[in-house]
């Protein structure tokens, strides 16, 4: 999901929660909505408003705009306290609601580059919402960052199991068995994400890198050029190239 798609839904939910606007004057949805679209063109005028806002008694939208705010101005560590702050406050309130906003705020966290609060904030979504899918795909792909390919994998497998067959979730889960150098069950996730969806370049990029590991150089060299192919002028074609002039074209 993309940061304005959350943000957007993070919206619906805390203008749905009565408790949330307890605090706001009569047009505070239409304010606290008007302070996030400020984060998106002129996040420091966000946070001024939203801040003023907050002593005006704009409560917990007032709160949000001024987190989301903050990490739009790259102040993420702030942010993203402010955030898992908030969603410890509302657990019991509206369980959905915390969740959305634990997982901004890991991901506010991975962007102040701490893996180890990012993945707090992951599970305290789900201590909220134990199935949610969202908040283990976000956990397995900071592990992955913090080089953790076990605990990866773990939380991919979690979510596979409430996604059967997601090719996204077995492209990430066959990238981080490549990483332990398990090339048997990387080729047999890959193999199936792209059975799932055949046209993905990413996964023809995937297969190639494994390939290539398990001893398959011409295997490999068939599926970077396939994503050159597919997919000219991408970021993922580009590392194709560069892998098909490394090891000769």
């Amino acid at each position: 999901m993309t940061p304005i798609r959350s943000v957007a839904l993070l919206a619906a939910l805390f203008l749905a929660l009565p408790v949330a606007n307890a605090q706001s004057p009569v047009d505070g949805p239409a304010r606290y909505q008007r302070c996030l679209d400020l984060v998106e063109e002129r996040p420091e005028q966000a946070l001024g408003e939203a801040d003023a806002w907050e002593l005006e008694g704009g409560g917990n939208l007032a709160r949000h705009c001024a987190a989301t705010a903050m990490v739009a101005l790259g102040r993420a560590e702030e942010g993203a306290r402010n955030l898992v702050d908030l969603a410890k406050e509302l657990a019991e309130i509206d369980p959905a609601l915390s969740a959305r906003l634990a997982i901004q705020g890991g991901r506010a966290w991975r962007e102040a580059g701490d893996a180890v609060e990012a993945k707090a904030a992951f599970g305290l979504a789900l201590e909220v919402d134990p199935e949610n899918r969202e908040a283990l795909t976000e956990r397995g792909w900071t592990s992955a960052w913090a080089e953790d390919y076990v605990a990866a994998i773990e939380d991919f497998t979690a979510a596979l199991r409430l996604a059967p067959g997601d090719p996204d979730l077995l492209r990430n889960r066959a990238a981080a068995h490549r990483f332990l150098g398990d090339y048997g069950p990387a080729l047999r996730d890959i193999e199936q994400a792209l059975a799932a969806d055949p046209d993905n370049a990413g996964s023809y990029l995937e297969r190639g890198n494994i390939r290539r590991l398990a001893g398959d150089l011409p295997g490999a060299k068939a599926d970077w050029r396939r994503v050159i192919e597919i997919a000219p002028g991408t970021e993922a074609a580009a590392a194709a190239d560069a892998n098909l002039q490394r090891t000769g074209g």
